[in-house]
């Protein structure tokens, strides 16, 4: 987890991050912010080289096309509810609070959807302190073009080196 606190690894991730962003917007007329939302969490995966569970799922999923892909809807079956079996006691199925929330945090950490909850825990820290390094890096580029300055952006911290 402290390795997504270090200054170089902001650095480096800050370099990474613009440069993708930079090709991106070069390939494609109008990137989505799906398209950029994927590219910054690919090039975040990349920075921590496959040491994670999360950054090898994010890097062995396929990439979207953007726009072009969208999901087909289900066809909608309509059962009668005289057909319908009556559920009964409903309350043996529900998982404790914490299995429940487990479930949930399994969900949200890619690649993470078997692991035991030690293991969990770890890689959903290391995943946070990621996020917050790819927040406060975005935050940074962000407010550089926005400023429109020739000078190489920093964050509040003044972590971003030369670009």
């Amino acid at each position: 987890m402290n390795r997504w606190r270090t200054k170089r690894e902001h650095q480096i991730y800050s370099s990474k991050l613009f440069q993708a962003l930079c090709r991106s917007r070069r390939t494609s007329s109008s990137t989505s912010a799906k398209e950029l939302h994927q590219t910054a969490d690919r090039v975040l995966a990349i920075t921590a080289k496959g040491t994670s569970r999360w950054s090898r799922a994010i890097l062995a999923a396929p990439l979207t096309a953007g726009t072009n892909m969208k999901k087909h809807k289900k066809a909608k079956v309509t059962v009668h509810t005289r057909l319908r079996k009556p559920v009964v006691n409903r309350e043996k199925k529900k998982l404790p609070v914490v299995e429940r929330k487990l479930k949930a945090l399994r969900r949200l950490v890619p690649g993470c959807r078997k692991l035991s909850c030690n293991n969990l825990l770890e890689e959903t820290s290391d995943y946070i302190a990621a996020l917050e390094m790819q927040a406060r890096a975005m935050t940074a580029i962000t407010e550089f073009l926005g400023r429109g300055e020739a000078q190489a952006p920093t964050d509040r911290q003044g972590s971003i080196g030369n670009m």
